[in-house]
């Protein structure tokens, strides 16, 4: 079964633990998290369900979207569509940047960006790992951009970012700020810019998440900034009940969260 994710987003049920202060990238107002949750759903990836969950998640994730345009010698093309690279921010994370090829010299309209956030794993290997197709990381976005498999709405439409959590489990467990921070970096002048990734083609206006599992937890957090245009989340694995300053600040985003009933490892 395929599920095409396209950006029509709609409100499902509250889902998160985390309030952010919707003023600034950096500013986070206290928090409320799930104990269980955070002590025990990283453990859980490490069983059998996880790799079905991948499966299931990876057909549902041709999906979303993707963009940005490679800087040189390590940039990876991609046949008939554009081009990965990475970018490195030395205070926060690397990442992989994948912006469409223009068809034309006239081709320069701006395009919207789309932050991948990934589940949790080892995360051990290089931030390539996540283009992988048979990695940890395999079914999503960016492998399935690299591996020619993702739908043309994703190769030509939109510019796609994805940090990777090397040497964490995921996201979960780092700051907010650190990721808002890489974030920020990726889409400013000083910071991608320098590496790449072609400002020019940026609609800043329209910022989008897409999240699997942890990253879908995080990101539902990162919702509340109210940086971000809408959001699509697969696997979200909070089972708690949104504060209600957070629920506040999310009335009214557009978001798309879906679950698949055959996950083994948040049963729904």
């Amino acid at each position: 079964m395929r599920i095409l994710i396209v950006f029509s987003f709609f409100w499902v049920a509250p889902l998160s633990a985390l309030v952010l202060n919707p003023t600034g990238w950096n500013q986070i107002a206290p928090s409320v998290s799930n104990n269980n949750c955070n002590t025990n759903c990283n453990n859980n990836y490490k069983n059998a369900g996880s790799s079905t969950r991948r499966v299931l998640i990876s057909n549902a994730l041709f999906s979303a979207v993707i963009a940005l345009q490679p800087p040189l010698s390590q940039a990876k093309q991609i046949e008939g569509q554009g081009s990965m690279f990475e970018i490195n921010d030395p205070e926060t994370y690397s990442g992989l940047v994948y912006i469409p090829k223009t068809r034309s010299k006239e081709d320069k309209l701006l395009l919207p960006v789309l932050f991948v956030l990934h589940g949790a794993g080892k995360n051990e290997q290089d931030v390539w790992s996540l283009a992988n197709i048979q990695g940890e990381h395999a079914g999503l976005i960016p492998s399935l951009l690299a591996s020619g498999l993702a739908p043309p709405e994703l190769y030509e439409n939109f510019i796609v970012i994805a940090p990777y959590s090397k040497g964490k489990a995921s996201f979960y467990e780092e700051p907010r700020s650190k990721l808002l921070q890489f974030m920020r970096f990726a889409i400013s002048v000083d910071g991608g810019g320098k590496q790449g990734v072609d400002m020019s083609r940026i609609d800043l206006d329209r910022k989008f998440l897409f999240g699997f599992s942890d990253g879908a937890t995080l990101g539902i957090e990162l919702m509340t900034t109210g940086k971000f245009a809408g959001g699509v989340f697969a696997a979200y694995g909070f089972t708690g009940k949104l504060p209600k300053l957070a629920l506040e600040r999310l009335k009214g985003i557009p978001l798309w969260i879906f679950h698949s009933a055959d996950d083994g490892t948040f049963n729904v």
